[in-house]
């Protein structure tokens, strides 16, 4: 089974943190939020800090990474999402192969199925609501 974190980061004016994906093939040029595979000892709140530093250059506080879902695919995958709210996020930037793209939240909502990742908008929606407090989602 795959080990991943995810980071829904945004500012504190609503611009959201994107990085345009070119692996793996089925995520290509599709929008994602930032995150990666979880590595060897890190939990998966460091892993959320060390992935959004190395694809966007933006050094966080571990304690600003907020625990908001636990989603799993049996036998795939298990990932730990994360939110953040900064102002430092807007100083994002590629870093990496993939494109980092700040975008305004009403531009993001925007956004079809054929240009993200499916499950971005209702992942987003669970964030920042006030409501949320760890959602466990598992799909078959």
């Amino acid at each position: 089974m795959n080990l991943y974190c995810l980071v829904i980061a945004r500012s504190t004016q609503k611009d959201i943190v994107l990085i345009e994906k070119q692996k793996p093939s089925w995520q290509k040029d599709k929008l994602n939020f930032v995150g990666g595979k979880l590595e060897f000892g890190e939990s998966y709140q460091e892993c959320a800090q060390r992935e959004f530093y190395e694809e966007t250059g933006v050094h966080l506080k571990i304690n600003e990474f907020q625990l908001l879902a636990k989603v799993q695919r049996k036998d795939m995958f298990y990932m730990e999402v994360f939110q953040v709210e900064s102002d430092l996020v807007l100083q994002a930037k590629t870093m990496e192969e993939e494109k980092i793209i700040i975008m305004k939240e009403n531009e993001f909502l925007r956004l079809r199925n054929h240009q993200m990742i499916e499950n971005l908008h209702w992942l987003y929606g669970m964030a920042f609501d006030g409501y949320t407090k760890v959602a466990e989602i598992e799909y078959d």
